[in-house]
């Protein structure tokens, strides 16, 4: 507030000093009432936009008419209006109400009124200048989705996610780690969640489409588009700054294993570990090139995995709210709503403890494959059984089960089967992609530490046996069900056992 001791000379000169260094439309009208209450000795002001008429205000506008008309200052018994211009154009007023006028010069009141005038002029075309701005970003945005027919829709639906994950945050978090309160916060990253991927304009489409995986010269370059994304976006204003470094960092993760600085933790904008939260999850469930898409269930379990333990990739505050966000609105995150509470829906689908899969899930995912297979799917699908001596401790053999996880691609499933068997499954792969990833986990050297901290490795798990089954034609035709399937890669495993090797079933 202005001080009430302070020269009115010397308000009119830090006001304009104040507003020409102001770009923000909505502090301008702040600073303009302040100043127009401060001068005019009024205690209520509200300020009101040329094109803005009226349309906010029930009340009688003969004083504003009439103060327009005159190019000066008019009242009535109630209120006082004082009008604004900009170079002979009207740009707006200021209505002032609850005090009485007082006395001020008339070139004090002609310096305010053109400063006034000129700040809401400069900041309105500020505005315009960066939505202009802005719409031709989103325009880059809607050719990138249209480069790459499996990102269609991305941008929209990360940025969805990411408000919807703001609005559950608690409000104490943003005010400590952000400089806005909660609804601009919202707004921010919703038009980050549009943006964020929009340096991929620039990457070639030999690599932003290949099916398969990336080579290292080729990630590098992928790895490249959240600095393309800041370069375009720009500097030079205060919220397109805050865009930028929320872009910038959202591949950032929580343990510091992101890119492109390796931040960890708090170091890591909050804005960037929301959308790299709603980024993920709708990058897990949506299909891409080289792989189909994960089920929402699994996806929020793997989001649930990934924010839980001490070498967490996301913020545990932001994950809860995005389980808040997803309770609250379940369809606009892809969820069919069948009655089950999320923790429920998260329990069928995900072991806790060894952060796997559950065999019933599993079970229906096989099912489902089988059923498309039975109608003359291109589908097919392979299963891998393999277990883990039953000696080993409970906390080595998590390390194992995570450490062969990690060796796999994330859309390959792993499961638990028994007391000591686990199950992977490989949809849309046949028997000699499945056995070179049995030969891929068996020639890992994986390391994990006893008790007393000696490493070992694979001699600990029963040779690393696997069976391997994938239904064969003669299946397909008949319909095999899913305990079928577990009967003849358990028949698989057993032969392992006998014989020490990887077993493919073959009848």
């Amino acid at each position: 507030m202005v001080n009430k001791g302070t020269d009115r000379k010397d308000v009119i000169s830090a006001f304009g000093r104040v507003m020409m260094s102001e770009k923000d439309l909505t502090r301008v009208k702040a600073l303009v009432c302040e100043g127009a209450m401060y001068l005019m000795g009024f205690e209520s002001a509200s300020l009101f936009r040329s094109d803005e008429q009226d349309k906010d205000t029930n009340i009688d506008t003969d004083v504003i008419k009439r103060a327009i008309a005159q190019k000066r200052v008019a009242f009535d018994e109630d209120y006082l209006a004082v009008p604004l211009f900009f170079s002979e154009k009207e740009v707006g007023w200021v209505l002032l109400a609850k005090g009485v006028a007082v006395e001020i010069e008339e070139d004090l009141l002609n310096a305010f009124r053109i400063n006034a005038g000129l700040a809401l002029e400069n900041a309105a075309y500020f505005k315009k200048e960066l939505a202009a701005r802005e719409t031709a970003i989103k325009v880059l945005v809607q050719a990138l989705e249209e480069r790459d027919p499996y990102t269609k829709g991305h941008s929209v639906k990360v940025a969805k996610f990411s408000k919807f994950i703001a609005e559950k945050l608690d409000d104490t978090k943003i005010q400590q780690e952000t400089t806005v309160d909660k609804e601009e916060f919202m707004e921010i990253i919703y038009l980050a969640g549009i943006l964020h991927d929009v340096g991929k304009i620039g990457i070639r489409e030999d690599i932003l489409l290949k099916e398969g995986p990336l080579d290292s010269n080729e990630w590098l370059e992928m790895k490249l588009h959240p600095y393309s994304s800041k370069e375009i976006i720009g500097v030079g204003d205060e919220r397109l700054e805050s865009i930028a470094a929320i872009i910038l960092h959202h591949h950032e993760r929580y343990n510091g294993s992101g890119y492109p600085y390796g931040l960890k933790e708090k170091e890591i904008p909050l804005g960037s570990r929301v959308l790299a939260v709603a980024d993920s999850y709708d990058a897990m469930t949506s299909n891409r090139a080289y792989r189909q898409a994960m089920p929402t269930e699994m996806a929020l379990a793997e989001i649930m995995t990934l924010s839980s333990g001490s070498n967490l990739l996301y913020d545990k505050d932001v994950c809860e709210a995005f389980f808040n966000a997803v309770i609250a609105r379940p369809h606009e995150f892809g969820i069919v709503n069948n009655g089950n509470e999320l923790g429920t829906l998260v329990e069928q689908v995900y072991d806790n403890k060894n952060r796997l899969l559950t065999k019933g899930y599993i079970t229906n995912l096989l099912e489902k494959t089988l059923n498309e297979i039975k109608n003359k799917s291109e589908r097919t699908v392979s299963i891998i059984l393999f277990s883990i001596d039953e000696n080993m401790s409970e906390d080595n053999r998590f390390t194992l089960l995570q450490q062969i996880k990690g060796t796999l691609p994330k859309s390959v499933m792993v499961g638990n089967y028994s007391k000591d068997k686990y199950v992977i499954l490989l949809p849309d792969e046949r028997l000699k992609c499945a056995y070179i990833k049995a030969e891929l986990i068996k020639e890992n050297k994986y390391r994990i530490k006893d008790h007393d901290e000696n490493e070992f490795g694979f001699r600990n798990i029963k040779d690393i046996n696997f069976g391997i089954y994938e239904p064969l034609s003669s299946d397909k035709d008949r319909g095999l069900k899913p305990v079928d399937v577990f009967e003849k890669v358990e028949s698989a495993y057993q032969k392992a056992l006998e014989t020490k090797k990887i077993i493919i079933c073959r009848q």
